[in-house]
């Protein structure tokens, strides 16, 4: 008896391999983000720590070339807290389409495999006839001797 083959199999096993390496670019961004993130909180904790010693030197009486020079540090410290956020905007832009990727292939994948599965449906459906039908030649062989 021969075996069941899907006609579009190496379709199916295309398109699976394709969902696999969408799943991985989105897990690849995801981890961007949380790298971001982590970037992100260590700028706000030196900032934080920044603007308290800033207070304390003014309280100590500090002079004003050093005060300058801290106000400019904090006020980088402030743009690259801004550049790291509009970054972190532009990730989940990112992971959001990516994510909408992984769901059209995931849809693709999904077609395909009821499609197979229809495919084996009809295919046991045959099979069924075919054994039904050797049983009845087998029987009505047997009921003419």
């Amino acid at each position: 008896m021969k075996t069941f083959k899907f006609p579009v199999q190496s379709v199916l096993d295309l398109k699976v391999k394709l969902e696999e390496n969408e799943k991985v670019q989105l897990l690849k961004l995801k981890a961007a983000l949380n790298a971001l993130q982590e970037e992100l909180k260590v700028l706000k904790n030196r900032y934080e720590h920044s603007l308290l010693e800033r207070r304390v030197m003014i309280a100590a009486g500090i002079a004003p070339i050093r005060l300058a020079e801290m106000t400019l540090y904090i006020r980088e410290m402030d743009r690259q807290i801004s550049t790291k956020n509009r970054e972190i905007e532009e990730m989940l832009e990112a992971i959001e389409k990516q994510a909408e990727v992984v769901k059209e292939a995931n849809k693709e994948t999904k077609m395909l495999d009821r499609l197979k599965e229809k495919h084996l449906t009809l295919y046991n459906k045959a099979v069924q006839k075919e054994d039904e039908l050797v049983i009845d030649d087998f029987l009505a062989g047997v009921t003419k001797q």
